[in-house]
């Protein structure tokens, strides 16, 4: 029954897991900004870094491919 809608490529799930484990790693960075109110430009700057990597190859090749 749901093996139309699951991803048919093993390696999705590997990229799955890496962006959950940007995510994780950036809400910390975000509640460390607000918690502390320390170090905010530095915190940031992580944070863009992340998003950076985020859209670096090969997440977003395999992921997200053009239509």
């Amino acid at each position: 029954m749901f093996r139309g809608i699951l991803p048919k490529e093993i390696a999705f799930y590997d990229y799955f897991d890496q962006l959950i484990e940007i995510d994780l790693k950036a809400s910390n960075l975000i509640h460390e900004m607000i918690e502390k109110g320390e170090n905010l430009v530095d915190l940031a700057r992580q944070i863009k870094e992340l998003g950076i990597t985020l859209l670096s190859p090969p997440l977003t090749a395999t992921i997200f491919s053009p239509l």
